[in-house]
């Protein structure tokens, strides 16, 4: 038997003593152990846009696409005949796509919903927050005052 072990070639300038193990489990193959250096692994964060992704659960499981999803399927198979393996494929892909795609799009965070509600509260906190954080020249019996205004000014923002 020959033992290998493959990893992409990104991995192969960091793999050390691949070598075989003469006291694994007996069977017709010998264990394989490898050491390899995974430190200097960079993960990068790509920025580019997807075409998304097909939600085959909800195909499976929500009535009304399915029954769209089969629909799509049937018109798109009803001309074809004799297809290859890989336009079968292609059409299923297709048709999934347009019954149930997932595009992952950022949604707006709640602040976003009430930005017009919400601005006067805070323009209006930060206006007293100001003043009070150079407070060190006021009495204490305005700085206590000051504090429980912004007690309250916090509770409506």
């Amino acid at each position: 038997m020959i033992n290998i072990f493959a990893c992409a070639k990104s991995l192969h300038c960091r793999t050390r003593n691949c070598h075989v193990v003469a006291n694994g489990i007996e069977s017709n193959h010998a264990a394989v152990r490898l050491d390899l250096v995974l430190t200097s692994l960079k993960q990068t964060n790509s920025f580019a846009l997807t075409k998304g992704t097909t939600d085959w659960w909800k195909i499976a499981t929500h009535a009304h696409t399915k029954k769209r999803y089969n629909n799509l399927l049937t018109a798109a198979l009803e001309n074809s005949s004799n297809i290859s393996y890989d336009e079968f494929n292609d059409i299923i892909h297709k048709a999934g796509g347009e019954t149930a795609l997932l595009v992952k799009s950022r949604c707006e965070d709640w602040f976003q919903f009430n930005d017009d509600e919400s601005t006067p509260f805070i323009e209006e906190r930060n206006q007293l927050l100001h003043p009070l954080r150079s407070s060190s020249d006021f009495p204490p019996s305005i700085v206590d005052l000051m504090c429980t205004q912004l007690q309250c000014l916090n509770k409506n923002v």
